[in-house]
């Protein structure tokens, strides 16, 4: 995130304006994405392909968003709150689709200790995590652009921008 930091500055520097605004952000979070890490890249487009009606850019989204504990781990049942805030609609089966992320066809990006309710999942690699955000700045989670399939977000946008 230092990074994007770094980025907005340069792109408000180079239109000549020493305000940073939203569209100085778009485009430094559009550059920030570019460079960033084949690895984060590739673990990204595993971890979200589209599976019938499968959410899981959110999904991941709702996972970094959600209340972490010191260990860096969280609940699906939190993890379901947030993403039900998120697309403001019931979600059901989630445990299955959580549990997909630690699957090598979905990238492995997470970790599950435990099992049944109380089972706790984590980030592999902690680095991801920012990544996961930036992806949710560009589809314009925090720019108040909420995906095209996700209509009204942006009443419950403070939330999540004080979760970040």
């Amino acid at each position: 995130l230092h990074a994007l930091g770094a980025a907005v500055c340069t792109v408000a520097q180079g239109t000549g304006e020493t305000t940073a605004r939203v569209t100085h952000l778009e485009r430094a979070v559009a550059t920030v994405l570019e460079s960033a890490s084949t690895a984060h890249q590739e673990s990204y487009l595993h971890a979200t392909v589209r599976a019938r009606r499968g959410i899981f850019p959110e999904l991941l989204i709702a996972c970094v968003l959600t209340a972490h504990a010191e260990d860096g781990t969280f609940l699906v049942g939190d993890v379901r709150q947030t993403l039900q805030r998120m697309i403001r609609r019931e979600v059901r089966g989630l445990a299955n689709q959580v549990f997909a992320l630690t699957e090598e066809g979905r990238g492995s990006v997470c970790v599950k200790r435990g099992a049944g309710a109380t089972a706790t999942f984590r980030f592999v690699d902690a680095t991801f995590e920012p990544y996961i955000l930036l992806r949710g700045l560009e589809a314009g989670w925090t720019t108040g652009r909420a995906p095209e399939h996700l209509p009204g977000l942006t009443a419950e946008l403070g939330d999540f921008e004080r979760a970040a």
